[in-house]
């Protein structure tokens, strides 16, 4: 729901919540092969950020799992950041996408996995737009940049893979990609500038 009404869950024979959810805009959801659930969410009072995610174990009930960030973006006081977005990927990660609002101009978002039992910083600048495709592969849009604490910052349409990343040539007189997607065989697409022409990346796979 995101009408700040929180989560319900049904047991098998009955529905139950919001607990832990109540009161809050659910954004995402994603079930992981151990059956426990993590919820992307806000308050609805939302003023101060919200910096984490919310896990419900059936065996222990519910977690805050917190993002720990030592990068620029969370330490502003302008800024609201909270995460929007989850997806588990084939080799068993968790990942979570933190949006940020407010000011004059919000800067893209960043990009998190969970290892460890925390949260690691993979991105504090995530780029445009990013998409996920098979095993860790990810794809970003980055026209203001990619701003990791692993590599040099990159621009443009790039790919991650095996733990690299990869810059990906076009020629932006022809094509400037607005979106990127991949399928479920992990082939990327992408609307064109135009908004109207669909593209689709026939390089090494």
């Amino acid at each position: 729901m995101r009408d700040g009404d929180g989560a319900r869950w049904f047991d098998g024979e009955s529905w139950a919540g919001p607990g832990e959810t109540a009161g809050r805009c659910v954004l995402d959801l994603v079930r992981d092969p151990q059956g426990r659930i993590w919820v992307a969410s806000l308050e609805n009072s939302l003023s101060d950020g919200e910096h984490r995610v919310l896990r419900y174990d059936p065996s222990s009930g519910w977690t805050q799992l917190p993002l720990t960030d030592p990068g620029q973006f969370f330490s502003s006081d302008t800024w609201i950041n909270y995460v929007s977005d989850l997806h588990l990927d084939e080799t068993g990660i968790m990942w979570a996408k933190a949006d940020r609002i407010g000011g004059a101009s919000s800067p893209p978002a960043g990009l998190y996995s969970w290892e460890n039992e925390q949260w690691q910083t993979f991105a504090f600048v995530a780029g445009d737009d990013v998409s996920f495709g098979l095993g860790d592969e990810m794809w970003f849009l980055a026209w203001q940049g990619l701003v990791s604490p692993h590599w040099p910052e990159y621009h443009g349409l790039l790919r991650h893979r095996n733990g690299e990343i990869t810059h990906v040539p076009m020629n932006i007189d022809e094509i400037r990609p607005e979106t990127v997607q991949a399928d479920r065989n992990g082939r990327i697409w992408f609307i064109g500038a135009d908004g109207t022409s669909i593209w689709t990346y026939v390089g090494d796979q």
